[in-house]
């Protein structure tokens, strides 16, 4: 089965706060919808957020950083990603 090239992604949410520790997908859209081919994500600062090949994050330090999902034909899409200090627990 032959489907045509990715012509461009862009991410659902232009932003994403997650606190440290915890993980989540970035959801994203690729045209034509029928296209197949998946795009390569990278992080900008691996110590703050981390990126999986599934487009899964994870933050790993507080602070701001920018998540790229790429093409084969290097159209890209970013995220920016805050990861923000957990709460203290507030259990007396």
């Amino acid at each position: 089965n032959v489907t045509p090239k990715a012509v461009s992604i862009v991410f659902r949410k232009s932003t994403r706060t997650i606190t440290v520790g915890q993980s989540s997908k970035l959801s994203y859209t690729i045209r034509p919808s029928i296209s197949t081919e998946k795009p390569v994500f990278s992080s900008l600062r691996k110590k703050i957020v981390s990126v999986n090949k599934k487009g899964m994050i994870k933050g790993k330090k507080s602070g701001t950083t920018y998540v790229y999902a790429t093409l084969a034909n290097g159209k890209s899409a970013k995220c920016k990603v805050i990861v923000k200090k957990p709460k203290p627990n507030t259990l007396l």
